[in-house]
């Protein structure tokens, strides 16, 4: 058995129009108006929208430059893909090798860039991949750290002394700087790594190849030493390469 029960609620909230005998006719049925709250979309990135855009716009830069490494035309694409690949630094990417038979997809944040090769740096390793062995580039989900693209903004005194005065002997002989105003090709990158080991995946090759690192020519000819056997590998026959 119910009996009816008319009670001045809320406007636009919904009321039972009967109870059952045995709830008592004391308890007002009348609902709380519900609160509108403003929704917020949760972010996708911890960089603000304005770098996050200038972020993607470089990685799109960059891949676009990929694609045309191929023509002749453009000269300066390797320069200026360095360059791109630098504003990068700090960054969380995953970038996918052609190493012919198969695309590996490599994990890192990118350290470097040089004439014709990435650095990224991966977790206890460095790798070091061909510009002519990408083929794109996306970034990761991850906080990321954008590094500050003005290196020298906080060089010391003597420094920029040497760098106004003696630029050309002192340049030369840092391979950092070096890089960083002309742009390193790989083999000469790695004059600075000789003595460490390196772990080599060579195009058409089942396994990698390990060694150490020797020496490195201006035939873009790296040579490693694999116990009493000196390997030499051609940087073009080079899919990846791990320090």
């Amino acid at each position: 058995m119910t009996k009816q029960r008319f009670k001045d609620v809320s406007p636009g909230v919904p009321c039972p129009e009967s109870s059952t005998i045995s709830v008592p006719d004391t308890l007002d049925c009348s609902c709380p108006r519900p609160i509108t709250t403003r929704r917020f979309p949760s972010p996708n990135s911890p960089l603000r929208p304005k770098d996050l855009e200038r972020l993607k716009e470089s990685i799109e830069a960059a891949n676009e430059l990929l694609r045309t490494l191929g023509n002749p035309r453009e000269p300066d694409n390797l320069r200026e893909l360095q360059l791109h690949f630098r504003t990068l630094r700090g960054v969380m990417v995953r970038i996918s090798v052609d190493c012919t038979d198969a695309v590996i997809h490599l994990v890192g944040r990118v350290e470097d860039a040089g004439r014709d090769f990435l650095q990224i740096n991966a977790v206890g390793q460095q790798v070091f991949v061909l510009y002519d062995r990408i083929c794109l580039i996306h970034q990761e989900e991850c906080k990321d750290s954008i590094v500050d693209t003005q290196e020298l903004r906080d060089a010391d005194a003597c420094l920029r002394r040497d760098l106004v005065l003696h630029f050309g002997s002192f340049v030369s002989g840092n391979p950092y700087l070096m890089n960083l105003f002309f742009g390193l090709p790989l083999h000469w990158y790695l004059l600075q790594f000789v003595c460490c080991e390196v772990v080599v995946h060579k195009v058409g090759e089942e396994g990698p190849i390990r060694g150490i690192l020797v020496g490195s020519d201006k035939e873009q000819v790296i040579q490693i030493q694999k116990g009493n056997k000196l390997e030499q590998i051609k940087c073009s026959e080079i899919c990846y390469l791990t320090i």
